[in-house]
């Protein structure tokens, strides 16, 4: 069996980055950890994750259709917009979050593991099944009993403001 099968494939393996590409009007569900999993992203680290998708926003770069953070990882919806690709968009969003997690821990260094996940959404069907699973993070960790009771999600009432319904071609 080849060392690049999807079992084998490593957070840092280049195998991630092959075949990858950025289309505009494309949804991709991506997932990103925090260096060997450590649970760094306290509640203002949260925020300034959800400030950075917004901030990625309102510059045009992309469209929200949901996300979770969680201690240690984040998932999220994204639709690209014209001429941005996901690459620097992610670069960005970690940029500016590792700058504000190590301000707010008083260290400096390395807070992302280097790539991440992704995963183009082929259909409705698709985008349900991830919406639902990055939903249920914190059901799955035992933090809530009902995704909606989570803070940090678009499953939250608050933050369902959050999901650019627009983009989609309805209102949420």
């Amino acid at each position: 069996m080849s060392d690049d099968t999807a079992d084998n494939v490593q957070p840092r393996s280049s195998a991630l980055r092959k075949g990858r590409h950025s289309v505009a009007g494309r949804v991709y569900f991506i997932t990103t950890n925090i260096t060997r999993r450590q649970r760094l992203l306290t509640p203002p680290a949260r925020e300034a994750i959800i400030a950075s998708l917004q901030w990625l926003r309102d510059q045009g770069r992309l469209w929200r259709l949901g996300y979770v953070i969680m201690d240690d990882h984040f998932h999220a919806l994204l639709m690209l917009r014209d001429g941005h690709d996901l690459d620097r968009i992610l670069h960005s969003l970690k940029s500016f979050t590792a700058h504000a997690i190590n301000q707010e821990r008083g260290q400096t260094g390395n807070i992302w593991q280097p790539g991440y996940h992704d995963h183009t959404i082929r259909d409705g069907a698709d985008l349900n099944f991830h919406l639902q699973y990055m939903h249920d993070n914190p059901v799955r960790r035992g933090w809530v009993e009902r995704a909606e009771a989570y803070a940090w999600s678009t499953a939250h009432p608050e933050r369902k403001l959050d999901i650019d319904w627009q983009a989609l071609g309805f209102e949420g």
